[in-house]
Order: C-alpha cells, then structure tokens, then sequence
C-alpha cells in the first residue's frame, strides 16, 4: 500500500509528528504552505467563519499513493484552515485517510472528527482512524506512544515490516 503523509504546521509540533509518522511508515512527508502568512488574530476568525487562505500547490497525483496521513492542528475546535484549502484542492475520491490532530483543549475525537468524515464523504474519501497528541504535555516519549496507538489502528498492509522482519522473510524464502 502506497502511503503519503501530508502535514501543516504553524509552530512545529505538526511538523514533528508528521516527521515521526512518516519515518514509521516510510513514506514521504509533504508540507503544505501558505501563500501569506497571517497573524493569530486573522487565522483564529479565518477558523470561525471558514474561510480558506490560499496554499502552494502540491502536487500529489492520485495514483501516487492509496493511504493518506493527514497531520493538522486544531483551531478554535477545527482543524487548520489551510487543511480546507488542501482538501479542496486535492482528488481525494475513493481514498483512504488518517488525520493525527495536534491540539490543546479540543478533544480530536469529537467535533473534529465528526468535521472531517462529513468533509472526506463529500469528496468520496473514507476516513480510516483518527489520533491526536495534547502538545500542551510537551514530552517526546508522549508524543511517540500517541503516534504508536494512532499507527496500530491502520490496515496491516500499510505498515512497512522492519529490516529485521525482510531479513527473516527472505532467509525462510531460500
């Protein structure tokens, strides 16, 4: 299964989420970026009223990937903003997506994730699991466990088998 991970991040603990998610799944991690960048105040009306910024493009082919991870902060109870503006963008028909939030007093399980299946179900995409890490806890070894307990719920076949587990396998083989 081809897997791609697609990540915003204003502050960083996005960015090193999708950083370790990527590095377990061995798939490469795409940024998207903001055309302007805005100041807390405009980001936190643009997540009230909807409003989409514009984005660089990414240029991420269909055919390219089967599993998409998703890693997005939470803002003002939603996900980011420029997350609207990617999804839009974006051929997500009949694909499979993972969002690990990012966030501090939103749980990710709720209002989130109730967003992103109506979202995902307008585009044709199926929302696979949801996670999320508290990043007001600040502690690697948190955030590594989150990221562990959001890659256990994935299908099987989208976790790459460790270099010992294809050294085991092709020594059986022979």
């Amino acid at each position: 299964m081809k897997t791609v991970v697609v990540y915003y991040s204003r502050y960083g603990n996005s960015r090193i989420a999708a950083r370790l998610i990527a590095k377990q799944l061995a798939a490469p991690a795409h940024r998207i970026e903001v055309k302007r960048r805005k100041g807390v105040v405009d980001s936190t009306f643009s997540a009230l009223f909807g409003r989409r910024p514009k984005i660089k493009t990414l240029n991420l082919q269909p055919d390219d990937w089967d599993l998409m991870v998703i890693v997005v902060p939470i803002w003002s109870g939603r996900p980011a903003t420029p997350l609207k503006t990617f999804l839009a963008e974006t051929r997500l028909a009949e694909k499979q997506i993972a969002v690990f939030f990012t966030h501090t007093k939103t749980d990710p399980h709720k209002r989130p994730t109730r967003w992103m299946r109506k979202v995902l179900g307008h585009f044709g995409a199926r929302l696979v699991t949801v996670g999320g890490y508290d990043i007001s806890v600040k502690n690697h070894t948190v955030l590594k466990q989150r990221v562990w307990d959001f890659l256990a719920q994935f299908p099987p076949q989208a976790i790459p088998a460790s270099p010992r587990k294809l050294e085991a396998r092709r020594r059986t083989k022979k």
